[in-house]
């Protein structure tokens, strides 16, 4: 099975017509998605920052995120700080250093980690 990394971004979509046939193919098993524990929070400060929710109904969409089954690993140290002194945002620095140390693509709908770590983009 194929395995890769994805942002923030790309798990928010999966929500939206534009990335319903990519959640397909994961519910159905195409591939596996992995990503930094701070996912879930990423997710939840998205769709807040949108003003697309309560209260009530963010907590509730963080009661569901990990039941989507998400693998969550931190990237080590190291390559976390070598993405960001290469001029990643921290806040997106963890995706790239993660894919680099797992040897994975990475799928990302944040411009910023299109732009800064292409060597890791998926497709």
């Amino acid at each position: 099975m194929r395995r890769i990394v994805v942002d923030a971004a790309t798990v928010l979509s999966w929500f939206d017509p534009s990335g319903a046939e990519q959640r397909r193919d994961y519910e159905a098993g195409e591939f596996a998605a992995v990503a930094p524990r701070r996912l879930h929070a990423d997710v939840l400060a998205a769709i807040a920052l949108r003003g697309a929710a309560s209260a009530d109904r963010l907590a509730r969409i963080a009661a569901e995120l990990p039941r989507i089954g998400i693998q969550l690993q931190d990237p080590p140290l190291p390559l976390l700080a070598g993405w960001i002194a290469r001029g990643l945002e921290p806040e997106v620095a963890s995706y790239a250093a993660l894919a680099e140390h797992l040897d994975m693509r990475l799928h990302a709908g944040d411009s910023r980690l299109r732009e800064g770590a292409r060597s890791l983009i998926d497709g």
